[in-house]
């Protein structure tokens, strides 16, 4: 009884219009952001909304402005200032709810099924780490790391996000992504899939069929068949559902950057890009409507329940769109204190090693909130250089940077081997051993000292 207790409320959490809408406005970029104020403000008539974007003559701001004069102030009308509606377009939560869930929704609602009580924090935080092929982006040291949660318990969680549909997600690179949709499968054909993906990866990567054959003793045209099955498994599962929003909006490169620090003579400033460039409001006739159906004993319960429901929704979008905002101001002030160098000077020699954890606890924040609120949004710092909130969490963008500039200043007739460069690096105070400078050497040159010098 009580585990069924605990997953009916999750269910209701999960279909809890104003969480699910609270957490989409988190999570929604500058372009999605407009395009939910513009579809909610069309099928809305309780909601209006001003886009100061858009080029209108003086006499049209105006008007729309004179339409939307409060007579008087309310707690409903608190929410901002207002704008234009079609009230003939109207929608429900309903066709909000009965569109398609986002990868990580979908995600979440098996993988809290699954887990026990005390792994739910870390569930979130794991499905936070999933990118939009399915792929996790994140290693299962870091994500302990960020969430205080044993490495065990980590890897548990990502063996059961590997279980969920669609099949093969939670891998962290193809050949994983394969081999997990591939383990269930005990036909002969589904064996020598999974072998040849297994045991003979780098042959199959350069179509080598007739050494797998030989090595595995099958003949060439049973290796070609194996490799044709592979061919109908998903290599990107997470594809499946797009990379839009409920509100049928593309995940789109960032036009203009989410926050922005701006150097001025009294320091560094900060805006939060986004809903500065609306007015919104409730609408002045549905909040005098609202007041007066809660007096009237007799009102009619179906123009009651239409107010009702529009004028909450308004407000709820208001409300999401505030606190999207207050969030993402005390996360971008948080990262000034802690990153102050780097951020004021662009040089990623100045960037400090942070944790989203970090951050969550400055603000007071829960750690999936902190990941929401930052996930594929930018940052622009004084410099005019526009980077994405990863570079200020991530210890490995500065250590490429310092590769870099190692490499760029080398001898070619003495090219400087990997150890080296390690050495250069702990001398600077960045711990890292020779295996770990071979990897981001191969991802900035592809060569070794070696091949450099021959080059």
């Amino acid at each position: 009884p009580g585990q069924q207790q605990r997953t009916d409320l999750k269910q209701r959490l999960g279909t809890d219009p104003r969480v699910v809408l609270a957490a989409r406005v988190m999570e929604a970029t500058r372009p999605e952001l407009d395009d939910m104020i513009r579809q909610e403000a069309a099928s809305n008539p309780a909601l209006e909304a001003i886009d100061l974007d858009e080029e209108m003559t003086e006499e049209e701001v105006l008007r729309q402005l004179e339409r939307a004069a409060p007579d008087r102030h309310t707690d409903e009308d608190e929410a901002y200032r207002v704008s234009i509606c079609n009230p003939d377009e109207r929608a429900s939560w309903i066709d909000f709810l009965a569109a398609p869930p986002s990868l990580k929704e979908h995600l979440l609602a098996q993988l809290l099924g699954l887990v026990p009580a005390r792994l739910e924090p870390l569930a979130h935080a794991v499905v936070e780490c999933v990118g939009p092929k399915g792929y996790l982006e994140v290693a299962p040291e870091e994500i302990a790391l960020e969430t205080d949660a044993s490495l065990e318990d980590v890897r548990e969680v990502v063996r059961l996000l590997q279980s969920c549909d669609p099949p093969g997600v939670g891998a962290y690179d193809l050949r994983e992504c394969l081999l997990i949709q591939l383990r269930e499968r005990t036909d002969a054909l589904g064996v020598l899939a999974r072998t040849v993906v297994e045991k003979h990866w780098r042959n199959l990567r350069t179509l080598r069929f007739d050494r797998i054959a030989t090595s595995l003793r099958v003949s060439r045209e049973d290796v070609s068949t194996a490799v044709e099955e592979l061919s109908n498994l998903s290599p990107y599962p997470g594809e499946a559902f797009g990379t839009g929003s409920r509100y049928g909006t593309q995940s789109l490169p960032a036009i203009s950057p989410d926050v922005v620090y701006r150097r001025t003579p009294n320091g560094i400033t900060i805006e939060v890009v986004g809903a500065e460039s609306w007015c919104l409001r409730l609408s002045r006739w549905y909040a005098a409507q609202y007041r007066k159906l809660r007096k009237e004993a007799s009102a009619d319960p179906e123009e009651k329940r239409h107010v009702n429901e529009f004028v909450r929704r308004a407000l709820d979008l208001i409300q999401s769109v505030k606190q999207r905002q207050r969030t993402l101001y005390a996360i971008a002030e948080a990262l000034l204190k802690a990153q102050y160098s780097f951020i004021n000077s662009g040089d990623y020699h100045h960037l400090k090693p942070l944790m989203r954890k970090d951050i969550a606890r400055e603000c007071g924040f829960h750690l999936a909130t902190v990941s929401r609120a930052t996930a594929n949004k930018t940052v622009q710092i004084p410099t005019g250089e526009t980077l994405p909130f990863e570079v200020l969490f991530q210890h490995k963008h500065r250590v490429q940077k310092l590769i870099e500039e190692i490499l760029a200043g080398e001898d070619p007739e003495q090219p400087l081997t990997d150890q080296q460069i390690a050495d250069r690096l702990n001398a600077m105070g960045v711990k890292i051993a020779r295996r770990t400078v071979a990897k981001y050497r191969e991802r900035i040159v592809g060569v070794s000292s070696r091949k450099r010098r021959m080059a």
